[in-house]
């Protein structure tokens, strides 16, 4: 048997245990949501990041057989000097 005080300090330790355990629950739930919405960012993050250099190589592909052309016409034709404007 407990006296009064004891009894009352069990009751607060239980609802403080109770209130501890729900706020405990409820950031572990937020603290998964939150990893998965960062997860979630990284792949697409990582997806565009693809998308893009796959863009930039086409792109950059494209530009040096445009000027590896030009260059062959200019000296195809026998021009010492070629203006970008020579095809």
């Amino acid at each position: 048997m407990c006296n009064p005080l004891c009894a009352c300090l069990q009751q607060r330790y239980s609802q403080h245990e109770k209130k501890f355990a729900e706020a405990n629950m409820r950031l572990t739930e937020e603290y998964k949501r939150i990893t998965e919405h960062f997860k979630d960012l990284q792949a697409k993050f990582s997806h565009f990041q693809q998308a893009d250099l796959n863009k930039y190589q086409a792109v950059s592909h494209i530009l040096l057989t445009h000027t590896l052309l030009s260059v062959h016409l200019c000296v195809i034709r026998g021009w010492s000097v070629c203006m970008p404007g020579c095809l």
